[in-house]
């Protein structure tokens, strides 16, 4: 939808899923559906955007569906998913040396998925990660760019173990959180009848972004696990601190810790927000 809002781009997709694919057609964001990978494997550049979990798999289907073709190759291959150093590795075991790879990761998005949820502006002020392998060539790093920039995104190059590094903190560590602290209201509204009465703003920003696909986020998690239990670990110390100064309430120590920790955070986002400039306000989940 952005690139044909952008123009200059005729857009080809495909999707196993017939349905997927009519509902593409009908809302106007491809040109036209491609009824086999053969009949994309010419395109100046192909975007595989599936969940992580299928894109290993996606990667080696496009990968013979390439070696049958007999058209030219595309200049480009890249991709939207949330880690990149798994899906690096994949497309090097894929594409080395037959078709120029560059990762990618906008980072915007709803907790919302599927196609229903695609707008043409999803991606406008974004940053837009890319992270070049070794065999891509200038113009195929260059059209990259040129993608990220008519999607009205801002392209941001990055090795993949940086990316995967802080997005583990940003975005993976938060999704992980809301969905354990929705588990656990949940079981206790199994009790707790008014648990939901009383659930109110604070909940529902917290927990948003637990409202995605569960494929999504096991995907995210398996295929940045190294750096997400890095980050979670910190997050045990932190909330392990936080343990001991209630259990020592009455406390002038305990007092002083707790809001110097809530100081702390309040202080950290106001400084993320800072950087936002004129999307404050607009605060969107990394997925």
């Amino acid at each position: 939808m952005g690139l044909r809002r952008a123009g200059g781009y005729r857009v080809i997709g495909f999707d196993t899923d017939p349905q997927t694919l009519e509902l593409a057609v009908s809302l106007g964001a491809i040109d036209r559906a491609a009824q086999a990978l053969n009949e994309v494997t010419d395109c100046d550049a192909i975007v595989v955007a599936v969940p992580l979990l299928a894109m290993e798999g996606a990667f080696r289907a496009l990968a013979r569906a390439l070696e049958e073709c007999a058209v030219r190759r595309p200049q480009l291959i890249m991709d939207v998913g949330s880690a990149k150093r798994s899906v690096m590795g994949w497309a090097r075991a894929c594409f080395e040396g037959n078709v120029p790879f560059v990762g990618g990761h906008p980072m915007a998005g709803t907790e919302h998925h599927g196609i229903k949820a695609a707008t043409s502006e999803m991606f406008r002020t974004a940053a837009f990660v890319l992270t070049p392998s070794e065999w891509a060539d200038q113009h195929s790093i260059a059209l990259a760019r040129s993608i990220a920039t008519d999607l009205g995104a801002r392209p941001v190059m990055m090795d993949p173990e940086s990316h995967d590094r802080m997005v583990a903190a940003t975005s993976h560590l938060p999704l992980l959180c809301a969905a354990a602290i929705s588990s656990i209201a949940a079981a206790r509204a199994d009790s707790d009848p008014d648990m939901w009465v009383l659930a109110g703003g604070g909940f529902r920003d917290s927990t948003r972004v637990a409202s995605g696909a569960p494929e999504l986020g096991t995907g995210i998690m398996l295929a940045n696990a190294d750096e997400i239990r890095r980050a979670l670990e910190e997050l045990i110390g932190i909330l392990s601190g936080v343990l001991g100064w209630l259990e020592a309430s009455d406390s002038d120590d305990a007092t002083q810790a707790l809001t110097s920790f809530f100081d702390e955070g309040r202080r950290s986002r106001a400084e993320w927000l800072a950087t936002l400039g004129p999307r404050r306000g607009h605060e969107h989940a990394n997925v």
